[in-house]
């Protein structure tokens, strides 16, 4: 493809202007995909802290269940 130079008369302001918006439509969306991204991240985190709590307290009770098994078979 071979870019010949144009007039300033032979210039379409209006695709130029088309162009330009376009560009900003997709910052705009990049920027609501980054927000979104980071909501995201945020509420992972949040969920993570509960999740890990509660395979903690699981493993605690089979543990305990273990305990008393053991202590079944014992006596």
């Amino acid at each position: 493809m071979t870019l010949q130079k144009k007039t300033v008369d032979e210039i379409n302001v209006r695709i130029i202007q088309e162009v330009a918006t376009d560009i900003g439509a997709l910052v705009r969306y990049t920027s609501n995909i980054r927000g979104k991204t980071t909501k995201i991240q945020n509420l992972t985190e949040k969920y993570k802290l509960e999740i890990d709590d509660d395979l903690d307290q699981i493993k605690a009770a089979v543990s305990n269940y273990q305990k008393k098994l053991m202590a079944a078979v014992r006596d």
